[in-house]
């Protein structure tokens, strides 16, 4: 479950990530912030599902880049029922 969405000033959108997150074979933000780039080929669409799971308390599941320093999100999925 994600925590918090951040909105930064570049544009970019760090999104709290559970305590449970577990090895995720990348760096978060400050030791607790996934990364959704402003540059990200589709970042309105995954900004909006983000959003949509979050306020229909759907689940979702996040795919990072690994390895990536920022914790980059690569893709989101969310489930449906």
């Amino acid at each position: 479950m994600i925590t918090s969405v951040y909105p930064v000033s570049n544009g970019d959108v760090y999104l709290g990530a559970p305590k449970s997150s577990g090895n995720l074979n990348c760096e978060l933000v400050e030791g607790a912030y996934l990364t959704l780039e402003r540059g990200h080929s589709n970042f309105t669409q995954t900004y909006s599902l983000i959003l949509t799971a979050i306020s229909t308390e759907k689940r979702m599941n996040i795919r990072i880049v690994p390895g990536s320093t920022d914790c980059r999100i690569s893709y989101v999925m969310m489930s449906i029922d």
